[in-house]
């Protein structure tokens, strides 16, 4: 008797089949239907990191060392809905009126031994324009706090710092524009040599940027897709160029999911997913 006649045996050669099948069109569609360094809007890849809701625990590094850690985490804004059904299920978002970035952690700054703690907030309108930024640093040697409003055009920024009663700066978004006036602005006279205090937290970092750019930041943002490496496997991933002149650029590589996975950030400074920990 043919063994194959065998509906047991034609079964699994179904199966089998299926199987072989649904696994190599997966692996097609996840590496090939669009391939590595194919485009998309960057607004794509934005929306993902916003509407994950993942929160990425992120080291710190600078120049490979590890220097500290930081919590990156999103929520979504929701209008109160009037006639909302009692029961809700999970995940389920209504209403979205904008979005709430945050960054939050500390790093050490060695050459100065200090510990410095940040603590970001940002808000996004739904259409991806932001619109209120909250940046809070603290250290032993006093706290700085910056504020900026899209819609009133302006950045404050105040130092509390020992020996002072505060002091606080106001920067139209046209000043702002120019990354000299900027620096000042956050780093007075006061405080020390701007060039003095660059070479301490990031040394052989070159300043020029500061005094030679005296137009607004030229920002050009690129998405694609890319392959990381997490540990010992290969997956797809989106990767974000952010440019803002002079060679500052960063690149934020992201999960199809909306997670956070490495952001190389300029003055060899990275974030870290614990994923991706020991991958180049």
């Amino acid at each position: 008797m043919n063994s194959l006649g065998n509906p047991i045996n034609i079964l699994a050669i179904i199966i089998t089949t299926y199987w072989v099948v649904m696994n190599f069109l997966l692996i097609k569609t996840e590496f090939f239907a669009a391939g590595k360094n194919s485009s998309l809007p960057p607004e794509v890849v934005i929306r993902k990191i916003l509407n994950s809701q993942e929160t990425s625990h992120l080291q710190i590094r600078l120049k490979g060392e590890p220097i500290g850690m930081c919590k990156w985490s999103t929520t979504i804004k929701q209008a109160q809905a009037t006639n909302a059904p009692t029961a809700i299920q999970e995940g389920m978002v209504l209403n979205p009126i904008g979005y709430i970035a945050s960054l939050e952690g500390s790093f050490d700054i060695k050459p100065l031994q200090a510990k410095l703690r940040f603590d970001l907030a940002l808000e996004i309108k739904p259409d991806l324009r932001w619109n209120l930024l909250h940046l809070y640093f603290k250290s032993q040697y006093g706290e700085c706090i910056i504020e900026a409003s899209a819609t009133d055009q302006i950045i404050k920024t105040i130092l509390l710092v020992p020996g002072f009663t505060g002091q606080t700066n106001i920067l139209t978004f046209t000043e702002a524009k120019n990354p000299q006036s900027l620096v000042q602005a956050l780093l007075p006279n006061t405080l020390g040599n701007i060039d003095g205090l660059f070479s301490m937290v990031a040394p052989s970092t070159s300043t020029d940027f500061l005094y030679n750019n005296t137009s607004e930041f030229p920002v050009s943002i690129r998405a694609t897709i890319d392959n990381i490496k997490v540990r010992k496997s290969i997956i797809k991933a989106y990767k974000l160029e952010i440019d803002l002149g002079s060679q500052n650029l960063t690149r934020a590589y992201v999960s199809t999911v909306g997670e956070i996975l490495k952001i190389d950030l300029p003055f060899q400074l990275q974030l870290v997913n614990p994923l991706t920990l020991g991958t180049e």
